[in-house]
């Protein structure tokens, strides 16, 4: 999927997300044998292709971007992924039932008032099986008051190397507002012959462990925990928990 000019969606893949790693991780934090992952905001749909790639298990794919669907669609592969398209506060119920909602990548800051993630918790909590589970990934660390930028330099097939920028461009502390941007650059020989500025920009709400406990509680989750989704060997049961993966 990386030769010639990749897509910017393959890119992140490559930089930003460890889809084997959370596929197993959501596994392992159900107390049961989950079959049936919804994963919201999807993007590429990644984790939900991990999750298919074992036999007997099923996903529903949900993202606002019809091009972002089409292309996660298109690598599916024959996968027993469901696509959907809309935002997750009003898209239509999804059939079957999860087991394992997942919202990655920080996308519950695309959720920036209380009264839109309150709504967005309710409808998780109404589409999980008994036993179900809910698990999203927050910010871990307090943006930074000025800014900056993170480089990392990945190699690539074919002897290419990728440039990966993560840049903090504003955070207001007041809102709990965070902006942030992502750029790629391929390099062949030193040559830079693909270059994608502001590849995926970001508006987040940040929102708080504290907070987004209480959030889970007031929508009817009988319980919270706080995990590190590389490093969790299993979970007690419940009727319906929420798990809270913290990263940077």
């Amino acid at each position: 999927m990386l030769i010639g000019s990749p897509h910017p969606l393959d890119l992140y893949e490559v930089c930003c997300q460890h889809p084997r790693t959370i596929a197993d991780a959501l596994h392992s934090l159900h107390a049961g044998s989950p079959a049936v992952l919804h994963e919201d905001f999807c993007g590429s749909a990644a984790v939900s292709r991990e999750w298919c790639g074992v036999p007997g298990r099923r996903a529903v794919a949900t993202d606002t971007s019809d091009d972002t669907l089409r292309y996660a669609q298109s690598r599916s592969g024959g996968l027993d992924i469901r696509f959907l398209l809309g935002s997750v506060l009003r898209v239509p119920p999804a059939t079957p039932d999860a087991d394992v909602i997942f919202s990655g990548n920080f996308s519950v800051g695309e959720l920036r008032t209380r009264s839109e993630l309150l709504a967005y918790l309710a409808r998780c909590r109404a589409r999980l099986r008994p036993g179900g589970i809910f698990v999203c990934d927050l910010f871990g660390a307090q943006p930074r008051t000025g800014g900056g930028t993170t480089r990392r330099v990945l190699q690539l097939p074919g002897g290419r190397s990728l440039e990966y920028v993560w840049e903090q461009r504003a955070w207001d502390a007041w809102a709990a507002r965070v902006r942030c941007v992502i750029h790629f650059r391929v390099i062949d020989a030193g040559e830079v012959v693909a270059s994608y500025p502001d590849a995926f920009v970001y508006d987040w709400r940040v929102w708080g462990v504290a907070e987004m406990s209480d959030a889970l509680r007031e929508a009817c989750f009988e319980s919270v925990e706080v995990t590190d989704p590389f490093a969790h060997n299993g979970a007690p049961a419940g009727d319906a928990r929420a798990v809270l993966m913290r990263a940077m």
